[in-house]
């Protein structure tokens, strides 16, 4: 997923989780956190997003803002609990070009 954006603008990147249609019930989105693809920094981390059915879907905004230009490699983490009660954690990739 690559985005731009100007230095000290807020850009906003758009995280979609979905369930499989053939799940066995709801996952709970226990967290969403946009970081540095060194895990170091988080820009911006939402708690307890909610639950997504089979075959739903929901879309987490995530937003924050730079205020050195270069190209900024992020990865956005996601953390649910499936219906089992087992977490499984996924990373994405994001990379966002910030210009003057």
């Amino acid at each position: 997923m690559a985005t731009e954006s100007r230095h000290g603008e807020s850009v906003t990147v758009e995280v979609d989780i979905n369930n499989l249609e053939s799940a066995s019930g709801p996952i709970s989105i226990e967290r969403v956190s946009l970081r540095k693809s060194s895990g170091i920094e988080t820009y911006q981390r939402i708690q307890e997003v909610g639950s997504v059915g089979p075959g739903g879907s929901i879309s987490v905004p995530l937003t924050t803002s730079f205020e050195n230009a270069g190209e900024k490699r992020l990865e956005v983490s996601v953390l649910i609990r499936e219906p089992s009660g087992a977490t499984r954690g996924y990373e994405y990739p994001v990379s966002i070009d910030v210009s003057e």
